[in-house]
């Protein structure tokens, strides 16, 4: 045979509620479905070089398009480990900023100590004068606004906005950002500057109905929260469809929540479900660290079980906008930010970190922003971080997962403890996730055509 081909070994298949095949690639980022052709399909992946199934309805060629088929001595591990190194060594620059590390919030499993206050004037300059000092040395630059929360202090992303932006046009390079905020503060006429100010990813926490919600997400004095996240959910909803934004709303559910996980997914198709800019996820409440947490006892959910939580929410029928999931399905959609050579964590006193849940930790400190806008790293603690994709393990190297989280979906793990890696909550649960998002038909390819 002139040509010889093989299964990618970073195929995945499944079958969604309606018995459908779901393929999945996680080189190619692709999903598809197939109703009317799962065994051809199959028996292709299982003898990709028996001729006469080629030349079934251009199917063989759909699979080889979509990565489910490759050249039989293609080296898919050389290159992933090629993307890998890309990925990590990227050019663009990232920063996360904390505006303030307080928070209105006191959430009842939140890590965060509150130490440090708004932002300081002196460090805020010494972000601007940063990027406008070094910024002709990247593509491009992505700004998250984090906390804390972000929008306790919303005049310092105002102002840094303000200079980010400017100074992105005057080199033009393009200029994105997002935050992550619980709701409370985004009313609409701050969300309608935060707009100005290029911020079209929103990142807002709902958990549950009202009595969960107010529960696990009271106020920092006390006091709910729910009927105020909401209220401004909603006004942002009814903007007009011209008005272009995502809101990934993400809940954490504890194990009390469990049985109102279908009239919960119910409110939120009545409230969101005809808004494709809205969009959601799950997670299992954990214990992240903190102190706060240990009062949670019997509530929290192992992630490796959280299979049993999207049954119930697929038991309802309710067709709710998961695809917020495709993200971490994609290449390297699944590798945490503090992986990445130019992804910046900085704080209201200019510390430069890496990772957002250990804000405290010595080594997760790796420099310092001085108010004249010099960088100072400390190389051996970054390499500690961005790093590791030169001695991953061979489980790794092997997994079918591997090109969307390259082993670095928690970083933390091997840099703050005694744990090596940790697999990210969509593979574990991926026959779920994959049928979450083929309830829509925007990230699935179908097959059958």
């Amino acid at each position: 045979m002139e040509n010889a081909f093989k299964a990618s070994m970073y195929n995945y298949i499944t079958y969604d509620n309606n018995e459908n095949l779901l393929l999945y690639n996680s080189y190619s980022g692709i999903i598809a479905k197939s109703a009317r052709d799962k065994d051809t399909i199959l028996n292709l992946l299982q003898n990709p070089n028996n001729a006469e199934s080629k030349e079934q309805n251009g199917i063989f060629l759909k699979l080889l398009e979509f990565g489910y088929i490759v050249p039989e001595f293609e080296d898919e591990v050389a290159k992933v480990d090629l993307s890998h190194m890309d990925k990590v060594m990227g050019n663009n620059l990232s920063l996360g900023i904390l505006p303030t590390e307080d928070c209105n919030f006191r959430c009842t499993y939140c890590y965060e100590s509150f130490k440090e206050g708004k932002m300081s004037e002196d460090t805020q300059q010494g972000i601007i004068s940063f990027v406008q000092k070094n910024i002709s040395k990247y593509g491009n630059l992505a700004v998250e606004w984090f906390g804390g929360e972000p929008l306790e202090a919303v005049d310092v992303i105002f102002n840094l906005s303000k200079a980010f932006i400017d100074i992105c046009h005057k080199w033009h390079k393009i200029y994105s950002a997002g935050v992550i905020s619980n709701g409370y503060n985004l009313r609409f006429n701050i969300f309608k500057e935060l707009l100005k100010c290029r911020v079209n990813f929103f990142q807002v926490t709902l958990d549950g109905l009202k009595e969960s919600h107010d529960k696990q997400k009271a106020l920092k004095g006390g006091g709910p929260t729910f009927d105020v996240v909401i209220d401004n959910l909603r006004k942002i909803r009814d903007l007009s469809r011209s008005c272009t934004f995502i809101v990934s709303v993400r809940t954490n559910v504890s194990a009390g929540m469990y049985d109102k996980m279908p009239e919960y997914m119910k409110f939120v198709k009545e409230e969101f479900g005809n808004d494709e800019r809205f969009r959601f996820f799950l997670r299992p409440v954990g214990d992240w660290g903190g102190e706060a947490v240990k009062h949670m006892s019997g509530q929290l959910i192992d992630k490796n079980s959280f299979d049993s939580v999207y049954d119930k929410v697929m038991e309802t029928g309710e067709k709710v906008n998961f695809n917020t999931y495709h993200h971490f399905l994609r290449p390297g959609g699944s590798m945490c930010g503090a992986a990445l050579r130019n992804n910046y964590l900085i704080g209201t006193d200019g510390r430069v970190m890496k990772c957002t849940m250990h804000l405290d930790h010595e080594m997760n400190t790796i420099g310092q922003i001085t108010p004249d806008g010099k960088m100072t790293l400390d190389n051996a603690r970054l390499a500690k971080w961005v790093a590791r994709f030169s001695n991953i393990r061979q489980a790794c190297k092997k997994c079918f997962f591997r090109p969307a989280c390259n082993a670095s979906s928690c970083p933390a793990k091997g840099v703050l403890s005694d744990e090596d890696y940790s697999c990210p909550y969509e593979k574990n649960s991926l026959d779920n996730t994959l049928k979450l998002i083929s309830q829509s038909d925007a990230y699935v390819n179908d097959l059958d055509k």
